[in-house]
């Protein structure tokens, strides 16, 4: 779990991740288990408005079906700030790759050995 700052005043936001069933329910805008593919149309164009609604899916999921209008009067959200908060659930997701795995390093990049 991670926390996002949204707001004029920085309020912290508990992000997690979406679950296995969750991402089931989503695999209509292109949420599977191990990535985000992107919705296309029936022409293999970018489908803008799937993407949107997954977009609203994801969040609603993640935080609540009122949430925009929640987030907006409590916290004063923008639009950015549901950007930040999307970025960061998909990252809690999936992963980010900028982030190091959980894993024991002896410090030369070389991986330890449990005793």
């Amino acid at each position: 779990m991670r926390e996002v700052k949204i707001g004029p005043k920085d309020c912290l936001v508990d992000v997690r991740g979406l679950k296995t069933s969750e991402l089931k329910t989503l695999k209509e805008y292109g949420y599977l288990r191990q990535r985000y593919i992107p919705p296309q149309t029936e022409s293999g164009n970018f489908d803008l408005e799937k993407s949107e609604e997954g977009l609203d899916k994801v969040l609603s999921t993640v935080f609540g079906p009122d949430y925009m209008e929640r987030m907006e009067i409590e916290k004063g959200a923008t639009n950015s700030d549901f950007n930040r908060l999307y970025l960061a659930v998909l990252s809690e997701t999936y992963g980010a790759p900028n982030e190091e795995k959980n894993s024991p390093s002896s410090g030369d990049g070389s991986q330890t050995r449990s005793e």
